[in-house]
């Protein structure tokens, strides 16, 4: 779908990528966030899928503004909003988390830490447990390289790959990169996407 685009973004552009998720304008972020308070965002984008957010970022002028929403366990919205185009990454897609049979699982962007421990547990993979500590989603965790327990989510993951406007779903190594507890450099518009654990031998 397309549409104009909220007149305090100016003559950046007039339309937005076409997608085939969900694209909201003047959303109202309150009921997205646990503390249930903000404005509106210009435009709420609900993607379909990796590909969905990848075309939309790949095509959408650089000049707007782009904020990465989870499950909104940690983020306070002012009641003025947020400016450009909002991109949440949960339901039922996004929040999976799926358990292979070599001891491996894989989860997206939108499924809860504790979801991820829980399942990880249930499956006999090792490593993950701290996870049920830390509220919010695993992509907030992951952009946050969160961590308790005396364990960091980067020394866990073996595969991770990130969509953002620059390198649509682009893989990413676990331990590349400096990155300490609670900080880890990935740029703004960065989404990461699904991540894959190997339990330790």
């Amino acid at each position: 779908m397309e549409g104009e685009v909220p007149e305090r973004l100016g003559p950046m552009m007039t339309t937005l990528p076409p997608v085939r998720g969900k694209l909201l304008k003047d959303a109202n972020l309150a009921p997205y966030t646990w503390f249930r308070v903000g404005g509106p965002a210009d435009w709420l984008f609900l993607p379909e899928d990796e590909a969905d957010l990848a075309g939309f970022l790949k095509t959408l002028d650089p000049a707007i503004p782009v904020t990465v929403l989870g499950v909104g366990s940690n983020v306070i919205v002012r009641d003025g909003g947020i400016e450009g185009v909002v991109i949440r990454l949960m339901g039922k897609y996004w929040g999976s988390v799926e358990a292979g049979d070599d001891l491996t699982l894989t989860a997206r962007p939108g499924a809860l830490d504790l979801s991820v421990a829980k399942t990880a547990a249930r499956h006999g993979i090792r490593g993950l447990e701290f996870l049920s500590g830390i509220p919010g989603s695993l992509g907030g965790a992951t952009r946050t390289n969160a961590g308790c327990y005396g364990q960091e989510l980067r020394t866990c993951w073996s595969a991770l790959k990130a969509t953002c406007a620059m390198a649509p779903i682009s893989p990413i190594a676990g331990r590349a990169g400096p990155a300490t507890c609670r900080k880890r450099s990935f740029p703004i518009d960065t989404a990461t996407c699904p991540m894959t654990w190997s339990s330790p031998s």
